[in-house]
């Protein structure tokens, strides 16, 4: 946000400074909030505020913080302090989590469950525990209503990312005894204990939620705004090329991020929320080039390469190189994980598409 004395104005389409947008719960975030409140006797619908406030400040995504008054008054929605480690709570997350997914509504959800779970974006069930060396952790829930291993499948295609390659957040998966499988992701807009600013892509363009713009729009941005942009731009070409490879086909710009680098300069987030889908279409969710063609084209992103500083050998190599390891690689991956054989073929479309 631009330091000015002028005021500016948000409301309808941007009711909040971007910034700002990006800390707001999505939808699993804003459902989990809803019961909450209509639980303690809230009525009539909820705003933008309403969420903005209901997400706890330990667990609140990025680095922005909100005080009620000054430089010392207490902070907003500060944690109640009960137990969040993950050894703990985790049954007791997916248990309420599954609750909430399928309808079946507990009548009191208790605080510190509401506080875990309506942090982050997204719509799939979700919380945020802490690991055993008090690391956060991002724990995706399955749900008795899920016909596949989703959240297996995504473990599996970020340990894929990292061996192509790619950055992505430390992951993995754990079964619990008498719940469903959680995949754990390492949150990383926080380091050494700290806090790490974070923005969305689409704050990094400013454009509003639902907008457009393109892969070449990001890369222009990535020239403009960070420390390493010959570094990024090449990763986010691997990002899309792997996007396609893998059939994933919600890389919106909420799904792409930028963590502060220096006190003026940004660089790409580690990779997230990259889900097989095969039964969709081949569909990118950002276009390469152009608004009106949403193409998930390996041939396409190689006409465009010179965008993001790669030539059409050097492109074309690294796709290659990418398409053997997904094809040799997700398999084994999948069987190791314990991923069942129906899950497996369910999701061989997705892998062996290109």
């Amino acid at each position: 946000m631009p330091l000015s004395s002028e005021p500016r104005i948000y409301s309808g389409e941007r009711p909040l400074p971007p910034p700002l947008v990006d800390t707001l719960p999505d939808s699993w975030g804003r459902k989990v909030i809803a019961v909450d409140m209509r639980n303690r006797g809230a009525k009539g619908p909820l705003n933008t505020l309403d969420y903005l406030l209901g997400v706890i400040d330990q667990f609140r995504q990025g680095a922005l913080r909100l005080r009620f008054s000054g430089y010392d008054g207490p902070f907003l929605a500060e944690s109640s302090g009960d137990s969040v480690s993950g050894d703990e709570s985790l049954p007791l997350l997916w248990r309420f989590a599954d609750a909430i997914d399928s309808g079946n509504l507990p009548v009191q959800i208790p605080k510190w469950i509401v506080d875990s779970e309506s942090s982050l974006g997204g719509t799939r069930p979700k919380g945020t525990c802490l690991d055993a060396d008090g690391t956060l952790l991002l724990a995706k829930f399955s749900t008795t209503r899920d016909m596949s291993s989703q959240v297996g499948l995504e473990v599996v295609t970020s340990w894929l990312a990292a061996i192509c390659g790619l950055s992505v957040p430390e992951s993995r998966l754990v079964r619990l005894s008498g719940c469903g499988p959680v995949a754990l992701f390492r949150r990383f807009d926080r380091r050494s204990g700290g806090r790490t600013p974070y923005i969305s892509g689409f704050t990094m363009l400013d454009i509003a939620r639902g907008g457009e713009a393109t892969y070449c729009d990001l890369a222009d941005a990535i020239r403009a705004y960070c420390s390493d942009p010959e570094r990024d731009l090449k990763e986010l070409f691997s990002r899309i090329a792997f996007s396609i490879l893998v059939s994933n086909t919600d890389d919106h710009l909420n799904n792409h991020g930028f963590l502060l680098a220096s006190d003026s300069y940004w660089s790409l987030s580690p990779m997230f929320d990259v889900n097989p889908s095969p039964d969709r279409a081949r569909r990118l969710k950002t276009p390469i080039a152009d608004l009106d063609d949403h193409s998930a084209s390996l041939e396409l992103l190689v006409e465009f390469s010179d965008f993001f500083d790669l030539s059409r050998d050097a492109a074309s190599k690294r796709i290659r190189q990418m398409s053997e390891i997904v094809s040799d690689s997700w398999r084994v991956l999948a069987e190791g994980l314990g991923l069942s054989p129906v899950d497996i073929e369910q999701y061989e479309s997705a892998f062996e598409a290109t």
